[in-house]
């Protein structure tokens, strides 16, 4: 932390994107055999604004043996959680957008948004056990019917646009 403090801000941005992208495409795309792919292209809409993502995986997850799972987990030890209180192959993802922390799970429900500090960065490296009840925290937003509109509308009455800058759905 000492040495991040003396990197410039572009840098630092720069390095985070990367680890959100990271985080993002994980939790679609290796670990999502139940999430929703349109909503991996909606998030990276906003990739140059989140500044925080955490991964919180099931149990699945964390116990395959999968190769892409097992990679996953020895490449990035530090950097996510164990989701309790859900089923098995649950997932979720906690990000950052101008002091709005959203959740989002692999298995189709609502999102969940507030302004409060849900999670603390755990600094340790150990895998921390988080409950599902304790992420279902904030304002809730279902991914029925035309969700990419009303999320659009939601985030755009807390100054959140896409980055670039349109403040209508494409």
């Amino acid at each position: 932390s000492v040495g991040w403090s003396n990197v410039q801000e572009d840098t630092k941005k720069m390095v985070i994107q990367w680890f959100v992208q990271a985080d993002l495409e994980a939790f679609f795309k290796i670990f999502g055999d139940h999430a929703d792919i349109n909503r991996f292209n909606y998030w990276m809409r906003f990739i140059n604004q989140i500044s925080y993502s955490r991964l919180i995986l099931g149990n699945y997850a964390l116990s395959s043996m999968q190769l892409e799972h097992k990679e996953f987990r020895k490449n990035n030890r530090g950097r996510y959680d164990h989701l309790t209180g859900g089923t098995s192959v649950n997932n979720a993802f906690i990000i950052k957008i101008h002091g709005y922390y959203l959740v989002e799970f692999s298995e189709m429900g609502p999102c969940y948004i507030n302004n409060k500090k849900i999670i603390v960065e755990n600094l340790e490296g150990k895998v921390k056990t988080i409950h599902l009840d304790y992420l279902r925290n904030g304002d809730r937003y279902t991914h029925q019917g035309n969700w990419q509109k009303r999320f659009d509308e939601m985030l755009a009455e807390r100054g959140i646009f896409p980055d670039n800058g349109s403040k209508r759905n494409r």
